[in-house]
């Protein structure tokens, strides 16, 4: 008997830390969908874009604003990237601890397993949370306000940049209506 007590011990703490990463991972896989989506809704992005100039217009927003390297592709390329990047490696961490604890539990026995998979695929059915929409809205409007500086200093190299970058072109029409 004390066997099995250990055992739901166990489990319990394996649940709980599981339920943790979960969370983790689904908001990370889920965010980037919600950016997706939203880097495609012209309707929001004119809102979000007026709200923001309207709040505090793009001239002020952006005063301190500086290129690095002296390229604003290069702003664009090195916030893109950073931020997928730091949220690619979060998935993947709570994606290996999930693993992990799904493995453990195996050894615990299948009807551990079972509920540990019913645990991780249950975090799937949830929304996603207000930090993670808020950190997509954050990427949206550093993205916003590098177009507005790039297309200020160099309207060139701007569009040069929007003829190749499909994912931006709505994001950039919305800061030229409401940000000019």
């Amino acid at each position: 008997m004390a066997g099995l007590g250990i055992r739901i011990a166990i489990e319990v703490a394996l649940a709980a830390v599981l339920s943790f990463s979960s969370v983790g991972f689904w908001q990370v896989v889920k965010g980037r969908r919600y950016g997706k989506r939203l880097a495609q809704d012209q309707e929001f992005l004119d809102n979000f874009t007026q709200r923001l100039n309207s709040d505090k217009p793009f001239s002020e927003r952006t005063s301190g604003l500086q290129m690095i390297r002296d390229s604003w592709a290069f702003n664009m390329l090195l916030v893109t990237k950073s931020e997928l990047q730091a949220l690619g490696m979060l998935r993947n961490l709570n994606l290996v601890v999930c693993l992990a604890i799904l493995a453990g539990s195996f050894f615990l026995g299948i009807v551990y397993l079972a509920v540990n998979i019913f645990l991780f695929m249950f975090w799937a059915l949830t929304g996603l949370s207000a930090a993670a929409q808020n950190n997509t809205l954050k990427m949206l409007l550093s993205m916003a306000q590098i177009l507005y500086c790039w297309r200020r200093d160099d309207k060139d190299g701007y569009e040069a940049f929007l003829e190749d970058a499909v994912g931006v072109r709505k994001l950039a029409s919305s800061v030229e209506r409401y940000a000019a």
